[in-house]
């Protein structure tokens, strides 16, 4: 029994060509939040008038606090790159983007006139 193959003539292979500002908004992503856990092992670091480094004791985090700020700059993180992916698939995930931008935005300026409102004594 031999098999007899046909070519296609319709088959044409489908590439995603990924959109050039997303992949903008990734890349900015990873400098953004990588820069944001690195920022945290380099700022209790500086530098004096005669180029040595020193350590500034009281801004070195707890581990409680490290956790704390690592685990804010992943759930920012993933809130990030979700944003990002939503927004460059159409559809209801468009909609869902601006809905979410938007509840994002109202809160950020309902806790800005709160926190003024309600200052903490240090």
């Amino acid at each position: 029994m031999e098999l007899q193959y046909k070519e296609s003539q319709d088959y044409k292979p489908e590439t995603q060509i990924q959109d050039p500002a997303k992949a903008v908004l990734n890349i900015a992503g990873f400098f953004i939040f990588g820069g944001l856990l690195l920022q945290s092992i380099t700022m209790p670091v500086s530098m004096d008038s005669q180029f040595r480094l020193y350590r500034i004791e009281d801004l070195i985090m707890t581990g409680k606090e490290s956790l704390n700020y690592f685990l804010f700059c992943l759930i920012c993180g993933m809130v990030y790159f979700l944003l990002v992916h939503m927004y460059f698939h159409s559809g209801n995930r468009k909609k869902a983007f601006f809905t979410t931008t938007l509840l994002l935005g109202s809160a950020s300026i309902y806790m800005v006139f709160h926190l003024i409102l309600h200052t903490a004594s240090h």
